[in-house]
C-alpha cells in the first residue's frame, strides 16, 4: 500500500509517473484500517489527474477528522515533547468543550469546517471565561489578554499541522489579527525586598523537620534576584554545572520540545547557556548545597505559594511601592533585569544573559525603561545647556627693576 507513520500519522508514498508524491491521509497511528482506504481513494485520484482523466465521483469521500480526534493526535506526537504537556492537555479540554452553535461543540466538529468568524466568536467566549479549572477557588471574571493569545497560539499550531497534513487547505486563524498585550512589571524594590526576606525569619519547620526552612527560601530569593534565572532554571541546577567554566554556571533553559544534545551537559533539549555568578551568588549556591546537600528541588507551585505567604506576611501587596495582588518567583526576574538596565546595563547584554529567544523580548518587557532611557537622549541633544562662558585669566603683573642714578624730584 505504501503507508508510511511520519509524526504520529499515516502518510501514503508512492511513485506516479515516475515522480515520487507523499500525502497525509489525516489518520493517526491507530486508525490504520481507515487510513488504508483512504489511500486506495488517493491512489485512484492521483492516477486520474496523471493520465489527464476527470476526478470520479466519490459516494464516500473521505471525511477530515475532528478538531478532537486530530487534538489527540497532536498532543500525543507534539505535546509530549514540551517540557509542560500538561498545560497543552489544559487548553485543549476546554477549547474541546467550547460551543459551537446552539448544540456542537469543537471537539465534535469536523477541522474543514472551521471559519475565521468561528474562531473569532471563541476567543470572545474565551476572554469572557474565568480559569481553565473550574475546581479554582479564585475564579476571576475574566482571563488576561495574554494568556488567551498563549492559547490562541496553541490552537493555531494545531490548524497549521492539519494544514500541512494536507486534511485542510486554510487555517481559519491566518486572517485574524492577533491582540498585542502589554507585560505586566511587577517590580521589587530594595526596601519591599528586606522586607520579603525578613518575613521568612522563625518559619515553622514542616512535618519530619525539626529545623524550619526559612533560610532555604532566604536564599532563593537573593540567588535569583543575583542571577535572573527563570524558576525551572534554578530547580535544574547539578554541582557538575559549576565544573565546566569557573566562575559561571551551565543552565539548561527553555526549548525542551528541541531534541538536540548539549555538547558541553550532553542533555538532550532546551537551549543551555553560560551565566556568569557573582561573588553573592556563588557563596549562596555554596551554602545551599552545604547546607541541604542539594539545589533547590520542591515543585514549582511550593514556591509560587511560599513566595505568595510570604509577601502577605511582609505586608508589602496593593502597596504605593508594589501595587499588586501577588509574588511570585519570575517576579524575581523581572526585578533582576529592572536592577541591571537601571544601573546602566546594556539590553542586548541582557537578552543574552536571561536566555531571551531576541530582543525584541527583552524591549517588550522593559519598554519603560527604554522609552525613559530615549526622552533622556532627545533632551540632552534638542535642548543642550549653556554652557557657561570661560572667565578671562587676568594678566600678570610684572616686576620693573628701579633704574640706577639720580632721581628728580617734583618741586
Amino acid at each position: 500500500m505504501g503507508l508510511r507513520l511520519r509524526s504520529g500519522v499515516w502518510y501514503l508514498r508512492k511513485n506516479i509517473g515516475g515522480k515520487r508524491v507523499e500525502v497525509s491521509t489525516g489518520y493517526p497511528a491507530k486508525q490504520r484500517p481507515k487510513a488504508e482506504l483512504a489511500a486506495t481513494k488517493i491512489i485512484s485520484r492521483l492516477l486520474d489527474e496523471h493520465h489527464g482523466l476527470a476526478s470520479k465521483a466519490d459516494d464516500d469521500p473521505v471525511a477530515a477528522p475532528t478538531f478532537g480526534a486530530y487534538a489527540d493526535t497532536y498532543r500525543a506526537v507534539f505535546s509530549v515533547k514540551k517540557s509542560r504537556p500538561q498545560r497543552d492537555e489544559a487548553i485543549l479540554r476546554w477549547w474541546k468543550a467550547a460551543p459551537v452553535g446552539k448544540a456542537a461543540t469543537w471537539a465534535n466538529t469536523p477541522l474543514d469546517v472551521f471559519t475565521p468568524t468561528m474562531c473569532e466568536a471563541a476567543l470572545k467566549h474565551r476572554r469572557e471565561q474565568g480559569t481553565l479549572n473550574p475546581n479554582w477557588k479564585d475564579q476571576r471574571a475574566a482571563v488576561s489578554e495574554s494568556t488567551v493569545q498563549r492559547e490562541r497560539g496553541l490552537i493555531q499550531a494545531v490548524f497549521e499541522r492539519a494544514k500541512a497534513d494536507r486534511i485542510i487547505t486554510i487555517n481559519p486563524f491566518e486572517n485574524i489579527d492577533k491582540e498585542a498585550s502589554e507585560a505586566r512589571n511587577r517590580i521589587l524594590s530594595e526596601a519591599d525586598e528586606a522586607k520579603v526576606i525578613a518575613a521568612f525569619n522563625g518559619l515553622k519547620p514542616a512535618p519530619g523537620e525539626t529545623v524550619g526552612r526559612g533560610a532555604r527560601w532566604q536564599r532563593f530569593v537573593e540567588f535569583v534576584l543575583q542571577t535572573g534565572l527563570r524558576l525551572d532554571e534554578v530547580q535544574s541546577i547539578e554541582p557538575r554545572d559549576r565544573a565546566y567554566r569557573p566562575g559561571y554556571l551551565h543552565v539548561h533553559g527553555k526549548g525542551r520540545k528541541r531534541r538536540t544534545v548539549c555538547n558541553v551537559c550532553k542533555r538532550v533539549g532546551g537551549k543551555c547557556r553560560d551565566v556568569v555568578l557573582t561573588t553573592k551568588a556563588q557563596q549562596i549556591l555554596d551554602a545551599q548545597w552545604a547546607e541541604e546537600g542539594r539545589g533547590w528541588t520542591q515543585h514549582e507551585s511550593r514556591y509560587r505559594e511560599v513566595m505568595l505567604k510570604a509577601a502577605q506576611r511582609a505586608g508589602i501587596l496593593n502597596t504605593e511601592s508594589y501595587p499588586h495582588d501577588s509574588l511570585s518567583p519570575h517576579d524575581l526576574r523581572h526585578t533582576y533585569g529592572h536592577r541591571f538596565l537601571q544601573r546602566g546595563g546594556d539590553i542586548f547584554a541582557l537578552s543574552k544573559h536571561l536566555g531571551h529567544s531576541s530582543v525584541q523580548v527583552s524591549e517588550k518587557h522593559y519598554a519603560y525603561l527604554s522609552h525613559d532611557d530615549v526622552g533622556a537622549k532627545v533632551l540632552a541633544v534638542m535642548e543642550p545647556q549653556t554652557p557657561k562662558p570661560t572667565p578671562t585669566p587676568k594678566p600678570k603683573r610684572t616686576h620693573t627693576p628701579k633704574q640706577k642714578g639720580r632721581t628728580t624730584r617734583r618741586r
